[in-house]
């Protein structure tokens, strides 16, 4: 299965980004030393790990044994260490000392690897780390924050939590874009934005929200497709929002029916499309979704993510979905948990923009773009709960 996101990155190495960068700035120094000794009088780096790869190596990716080029490096100053101490007896002093202290140099270097992996935080970033985690974010993401803020405050002689919270204010307002600057529309026809995810997610409320709600979309001629023929209570909620709203609403259940539904709305601004409720997992999903993007031609695939589920179910659903290559995500039932910030650590590691955000079953309004100032109210209200 393809877990790669929209833009090729792996979602495992998203996954653990945060954490490979938090310890960076602690370490570096460390290995940097090391190499700049050039490692028992002169021996060369393997190629792939030269001065300048080296720098831009972080120092968690020396260390971590389960990275190829992490293990190759630290398999190489083990090698070297073994070397010094087979021929201690033919070296003079000075070598011993050398060895002696890159051992100890790599053994430092792995115990404050170990302390940056349980986010060892003093006052007062230690509160502001557990309130982070606390309000729904991974503890990872949040040490990432904590020690982004550590650094820009190193030569502040008074820091408060009050402090630290402002700064990271600033870099979760900057995770949330207008997703619609994402959005290259068609140059004849419809935009064609498409729903999907798993069951209970809440795709065919979100829908109605956005077509009682064209504000959000800039669209003033609205349709409603429907490829989902295995809910009828889908169906049947679309149908009375349409008798009521006036929005043409059309049921297909052949990728035929729904290739001559698409040609009659071709003078339309925006077709919002609802999609089978049911797992990726589910034998020939995916090819079936493959078969009707090839009629719709969608210009949005909004993968609808519900916050009532935890963080690591969230991340599986994700991967699941990622072959379908969505080009952005809309948050739902956000009003049924009390750890909102679960979106923050998916906007920052999932790597696509927010489109929407929905707190309520109410039309229209509880439905939003996910700006800065609404993510850290949001955000705020889990840190009080």
């Amino acid at each position: 299965m393809d877990n790669r996101t929209a833009d090729g990155k792996d979602l495992q190495e998203l996954l653990s980004q945060a954490r490979r960068e938090s310890a960076k700035a602690e370490i570096l120094a460390r290995i940097s030393k090391i190499h700049e000794e050039k490692l028992n009088g002169g021996s060369e780096l393997p190629k792939r790990l030269q001065p300048k790869a080296l720098e831009t190596m972080t120092a968690a990716d020396a260390l971590q044994s389960d990275d190829p080029e992490a293990k190759q490096f630290q398999e190489y100053l083990t090698s070297l260490i073994d070397k010094g101490d087979g021929n201690s007896s033919a070296s003079n002093s000075e070598l011993e000392k050398e060895i002696k202290s890159l051992r100890r140099e790599l053994d430092q270097a792995q115990r404050a690897l170990k302390r940056a992996d349980i986010h060892d935080f003093q006052y007062p970033y230690g509160g502001v780390h557990q309130k982070l985690v606390n309000s729904g974010l991974s503890k990872t993401h949040a040490a990432m924050l904590v020690r982004r803020a550590q650094t820009l405050l190193k030569d502040q002689e008074i820091v408060s939590e009050r402090h630290v919270f402002h700064l990271i204010q600033t870099e979760i307002s900057g995770l949330f874009q207008d997703y619609q600057s994402y959005v290259q529309k068609p140059k004849s026809g419809p935009r064609v934005t498409v729903l999907m995810g798993s069951t209970g997610v809440g795709k065919t409320t979100t829908i109605m929200k956005l077509a009682s709600k064209p504000v959000l979309t800039g669209a003033k001629k609205i349709a409603i497709v429907s490829t989902d023929s295995y809910r009828m209570a889908a169906s049947s909620e679309l149908e009375v929002f349409s008798e009521i709203t006036k929005i043409p609403f059309y049921k297909t259940s052949s990728l035929q029916e729904l290739d001559k539904v698409m040609a009659g709305l071709q003078d339309y601004d925006l077709v919002l499309v609802d999609t089978p409720a049911r797992s990726p997992s589910f034998q020939g999903f995916i090819q079936e979704m493959q078969d009707f993007f090839n009629i719709l031609k969608p210009t949005d695939i909004l993968l609808t993510l519900s916050m009532a589920s935890d963080l690591d179910d969230l991340f599986m659903s994700t991967g699941l979905f990622m072959p379908l290559k969505p080009t952005g995500l809309i948050f739902s039932k956000l009003d049924e948990t009390c750890k909102q910030g679960k979106m923050v650590t998916l906007a920052a590691e999932i790597g696509l923009p927010i489109a929407f955000v929905c707190d309520g079953q109410k039309l229209p309004e509880t439905i939003h773009i996910p700006n800065g100032i609404y993510v850290w109210d949001q955000l705020i209200n889990a840190l009080e709960n």
